[in-house]
């Protein structure tokens, strides 16, 4: 009886404090295999297209970190009135030389309860999708102080995974993933190293897989007596 009890309570505090836990899901991040860290997204009210606002050197974000040179690349989450986005920044704020930085990447994301696309490529093909299984190709080239990005999303669900695999950096020398508290963690800048970021699971998903072993423990103690 004192089972039965105990199984209801955690259905009413799933039904009841469970839900829409997912729109803040805190992120883990890796890279080689290894867990670096957890980041929180940036949240808004803006769609995460119109947050990007970042298309020349005298622009940028609304709602996300503060860029600071054009040799680095900033990587955050930004959750808005349509849903979790994956940004990506290459560039901001730097001084007005000639030299050229390149970065390529395959994105692919699996796993997602929605459907992700490109909401926001920086120049034409610069960010496009080239699969129907959410597989995704970006190509940065810029210099002086116009740096380059996208945007990928709505991201949704407990399972969804982005894997970063990076075939080419040309005079790039800082690549961090962002906080909302703007605090970040630092990536190795090689393209050996796959980046992967997996949402950490939330109280209420490992309350439910509780709650149903617990339930099931208690059909077997049933059928036992």
């Amino acid at each position: 009886m004192k089972l039965k009890l105990l199984l209801m309570l955690l259905i009413i505090y799933l039904v009841v404090f469970g839900q829409g836990r997912v729109e803040a899901q805190m992120i883990n991040v890796f890279q080689a295999g290894t867990l670096l860290g957890t980041v929180n997204p940036y949240a808004g009210s803006y769609s995460g297209k119109a947050n990007y606002h970042y298309y020349n050197y005298s622009e940028h974000v609304y709602i996300g970190p503060s860029y600071r040179a054009e040799d680095a690349g900033e990587l955050f989450f930004y959750n808005g009135s349509d849903g979790l986005h994956f940004n990506m920044i290459f560039g901001h704020y730097g001084t007005n030389s000639s030299t050229w930085r390149y970065v390529t990447w395959k994105i692919n994301v699996s796993g997602s309860s929605t459907d992700p696309v490109v909401q926001v490529t920086d120049d034409a093909n610069e960010l496009k999708e080239v699969s129907t299984t959410n597989v995704f190709n970006g190509i940065w080239s810029y210099y002086s102080k116009f740096g380059d990005g996208g945007v990928i999303g709505p991201i949704s669900g407990n399972n969804w995974v982005i894997t970063v695999n990076p075939s080419k950096y040309t005079y790039i020398n800082s690549l961090k993933v962002y906080d909302n508290s703007g605090s970040s963690i630092s990536l190795a800048i090689n393209t050996t190293d796959d980046i992967v970021f997996k949402p950490v699971p939330e109280p209420s998903s490992i309350l439910l897989l509780l709650a149903g072993l617990m339930g099931g423990a208690f059909v077997v103690r049933r059928k036992r007596r």
